[in-house]
């Protein structure tokens, strides 16, 4: 027999898919407009600035975006067309492949990252009450918690070989940054190099 959602829960169900629409088109569209970066350009790049070495395996990238590797492979590609990120061999598996971020890349980033942000603000946070917020916190670990351990990891820390969700605190260093080092293979970019010189590093909030 169906368990029919109650007037109060469909209320509940409804609220939640209007407001994401909205929210994640409205930022979208703003990220765009500021930065020319798209919300997949600019998650591909807040994971590898958070990442160790700025990079991070491309099979780990799409567990965190819930994309197939094949789609964030051609993502990816587009994205070295614009030298936004490179792709490095991965000693360890002849099969596997890092993502990792460029200089051009990093800047990007750091450009888009202050109008990211307040666009968030607008259209969500600063909405809420600081009790509303600890709640939608609280609502979405508990979602988070009922899928996948990746889908904890995630949402709860930085994974081994590539950065996590950030915090949207907009407070914390990068880990390329903290790493403070860059594999050889980097040597031509030095991304690490230049976000530890950085005065204002910080964790690039991505929604």
């Amino acid at each position: 027999m169906t368990n029919w959602l109650t007037d109060e829960e469909q209320r509940a169900w409804r609220a939640y898919r209007r407001m994401v629409l909205l929210v994640d088109a409205e930022v979208a569209r703003e990220l765009n407009r500021d930065s020319g970066l798209s919300m997949p350009d600019y998650q591909v790049l807040s994971a590898l600035s958070e990442s160790p070495d700025l990079r991070c395996r491309l099979s780990e990238l799409a567990i965190n975006m819930q994309w197939s590797a094949s789609r964030l492979s051609h993502h990816v590609s587009r994205m070295e067309q614009r030298r936004l990120v490179r792709r490095a061999d991965c000693a360890s598996d002849a099969r596997g492949a890092f993502v990792v971020v460029t200089e051009q890349g990093l800047d990007a980033i750091r450009r888009a990252a202050p109008d990211h942000v307040a666009s968030v603000r607008r259209h969500l946070i600063d909405l809420l009450t600081p009790e509303q917020v600890r709640a939608l916190s609280e609502i979405g670990e508990t979602v988070i918690g009922h899928f996948s351990e990746n889908c904890q990891k995630w949402a709860a820390k930085a994974a081994p070989d590539c950065g996590g969700e950030p915090d949207a605190s907009g407070q914390v260093a990068t880990g390329g940054a903290a790493s403070g080092g860059a594999g050889s293979d980097q040597a031509a970019d030095a991304p690490g190099q230049s976000a530890k010189a950085s005065p204002d590093s910080r964790s690039y909030a991505s929604t």
